[in-house]
């Protein structure tokens, strides 16, 4: 009885221990999923998401010495490489304190994410797991209800909004996905449908419908596309990664061998598209049309083409140290659509493979940690890292925080791991 006694006390004195830490990833997670929050003064919500950080790095420091210097050294040399890039490049576009918290942020939740993992209590992953799974639906459900009347207002939030110039504060009020928010919920449903593979619940198969139609009525064509590619696990059962590199070679000739008869599919898709009222959906369905059947790039898809290879283009020519651009080049030196291109651009191979390096470095920790415990889980993993280095190629995600915390702290708690 003084045993069991002394075990409880323990696991209580511990889950009071872990309180600010809760606390602060909570906050952290509703900041990133429940929109309304940005009807708050800026200057605010950025103190609190700083002071919440600097909790986690505390916590990190007094559970594992040797891996917080890592973090920081981690975090610090991320944060000396993004300056730099924002003085070449983003200086032109944003202002300084927004781009640099962004930034680092990404990398904080991989770092959490991978803290989790490693030494996250049960009741803590629980908790961040179903505030994730309730502020998703949530939000979902009010970014429809906004689309009905602004059917571009997701689109436009990440973009200027040039289109719907003084409702941003409306749409926020009325809890409207953000660009970011929106691929944060695409990223999470791999590990939803995981967890309904494992334990059948039905709520998970209302939680999957909600995220896609929200997805679907967003016209966000990528989010669209690597959602499809994400339902389809939840008929078949994920291949291990030699099969996927295998099978993904061997459709990328099959595609290039049938690409010139694809022209009629997409005729039909965008005359089903047509049909309906997604203005932005049936344009780029036209797009594509013309891209396999006439082959010819006119619209996004010649002008996105033109920007990752003036990225490129820049990369090459100014390699080493990257390249700074004026206020005459913007939009022609660094074409600012590809995070990966333009920040190659920016800072060159000095800063950008210490980037890639600590990327891959937390991404191989937290995979070989998924695959000792549940090699089913580890594939899905491994599915999302190849999808999110392709969502880098072709947009910027610096901005798309979201995306961080649904990969990473999302993957470590929607199927707690036991080691």
């Amino acid at each position: 009885m003084a045993t069991k006694c002394a075990i409880k006390l323990k696991r209580t004195i511990g889950t009071m221990e872990e309180l600010p830490l809760k606390a602060a990833l909570i906050f952290l997670v509703i900041y990133e999923f429940l929109p309304v929050l940005r009807v708050l003064p800026p200057i605010l919500l950025s103190f609190f998401r700083t002071v919440s950080v600097g909790v986690f790095y505390i916590y990190v420091l007094k559970r594992d010495f040797n891996l917080a210097i890592k973090f920081i050294a981690i975090s610090c040399i991320a944060f000396v490489v993004h300056l730099w890039g924002f003085y070449h490049c983003w200086i032109t576009y944003t202002g300084i304190g927004g781009y640099m918290l962004k930034n680092v942020i990404c990398w904080v939740y991989m770092q959490i994410g991978l803290f989790l993992i490693l030494y996250g209590s049960q009741d803590i992953k629980i908790a961040i797991r179903n505030t994730i799974i309730a502020l998703v639906v949530i939000t979902a459900v009010t970014s429809m209800i906004s689309l009905m009347d602004t059917p571009t207002a997701v689109r436009e939030l990440a973009n200027g909004s040039k289109h719907i110039a003084g409702m941003e504060s409306a749409l926020y009020a009325r809890n409207t996905s953000t660009w970011g928010c929106l691929y944060g919920m695409t990223f999470l449903l791999p590990y939803i449908i995981f967890l309904y593979r494992k334990n059948k619940n039905p709520i998970l198969i209302f939680v999957t419908i909600i995220i896609e139609a929200c997805i679907i009525k967003s016209q966000i064509t990528m989010a669209i596309i690597i959602s499809f590619l994400f339902l389809v696990f939840m008929a078949l059962k994920p291949l291990s990664p030699k099969w996927i590199l295998g099978l993904g070679s061997f459709f990328i000739a099959i595609f290039a061998a049938i690409s010139t008869y694809l022209g009629d599919f997409f005729l039909f898709i965008y005359e089903m598209v047509s049909k309906t009222n997604n203005s932005v959906l049936k344009l780029r369905a036209y797009q594509i049309y013309v891209l396999f059947a006439e082959r010819s790039m006119v619209g996004t898809v010649e002008g996105r083409f033109a920007l990752y290879t003036a990225s490129l283009k820049t990369f090459l020519e100014n390699s080493l140290f990257g390249f700074k651009i004026t206020n005459e080049e913007a939009y022609t030196a660094i074409g600012m659509h590809s995070q990966i291109l333009d920040m190659m651009a920016a800072v060159g191979i000095v800063g950008f493979v210490p980037l890639a390096v600590f990327f891959f470095y937390l991404v191989y920790r937290i995979g070989s940690i998924i695959r000792r415990v549940d090699e089913m889980r580890y594939r899905y993993f491994f599915i999302t890292m190849i999808v999110l280095v392709g969502l880098m190629i072709l947009n910027p995600t610096y901005y798309a925080e979201a995306v961080f915390l649904a990969i990473f702290i999302g993957g470590a708690v929607i199927v707690p791991l036991k080691e």
